[in-house]
């Protein structure tokens, strides 16, 4: 009887060892958002990765980072030449066969397009400022590297066809996104306001290469402000 309760425990000792040993590795997600340059392994650990791993994994660079709003591929074979250093990762780990690298990055906000505007509008001393109850719409998709950056207004183009105010924005810093265009619906007397007191509007053609669903624009009046 002693035997093969002694048995008994025995084999439940071993069955917790085997499942102890199946908890401490630790599977790779098939999946990770980034938001610095340089990959690391660290980027594919789950939120609950002991730290020993995950302080390990923080050592480890894999490559540079995809661009915004691309992806980056890494099989398992490249995940494991990565290892070469630490070998003692392999048993620690589950690698899938591959992982894709999404580049993480935060939507423009409405509000911070406004201030930028307003920041611009106040700086050409332009009146009067843009009434509170204007509306601004996104031509484009517009996100960056940061959030809640610092935004410049490169350009205006003035559509006195549809009443419209469209701005070239970017951010200050240029790494942090590119530029977008936003147009704003205004009366006509308050869009030709604008026009009649600001020297440096001039006919002609507006071309912005690289932007979405942009075309030139024959006899719009163009504001390029002064660098």
């Amino acid at each position: 009887m002693k035997i093969a309760v002694l048995m008994v425990c025995c084999a439940l000792n071993s069955m917790v060892c085997k499942a102890a040993g199946r908890e401490s590795v630790v599977r790779l997600c098939e999946s990770a958002g980034v938001a610095r340059e340089t990959i690391r392994l660290s980027d594919f650990l789950p939120p609950e990765t002991p730290a020993g791993i995950r302080d390990t994994a923080e050592m480890i660079e894999l490559g540079r980072s995809p661009q915004l709003s691309s992806t980056r591929i890494f099989l398992r074979e490249q995940i494991v030449r990565g290892l070469k250093g630490h070998p003692e990762l392999l048993g620690q780990l589950s690698i899938p066969e591959r992982v894709t690298v999404m580049r993480q990055s935060w939507p423009i906000t409405i509000g911070s397009i406004k201030k930028a505007i307003s920041d611009f509008v106040a700086k050409q001393k332009w009146k009067p400022m843009l009434p509170d109850s204007a509306t601004f719409k996104l031509l484009g998709s517009s996100s960056a590297l940061i959030h809640d950056p610092a935004l410049d207004v490169e350009r205006v183009e003035m559509d006195n066809l549809r009443h419209e105010l469209k701005f070239a924005i970017r951010c200050t810093s240029k790494e942090f996104c590119g530029t977008f265009l936003v147009s704003t619906a205004l009366p006509k007397t308050f869009a030709n306001g604008w026009l009649a007191q600001v020297p440096g509007m001039k006919e002609g053609p507006m071309v912005l290469t690289g932007l979405p669903g942009c075309v030139e624009v024959p006899g719009t009046p163009v504001y390029d402000p002064p660098p």
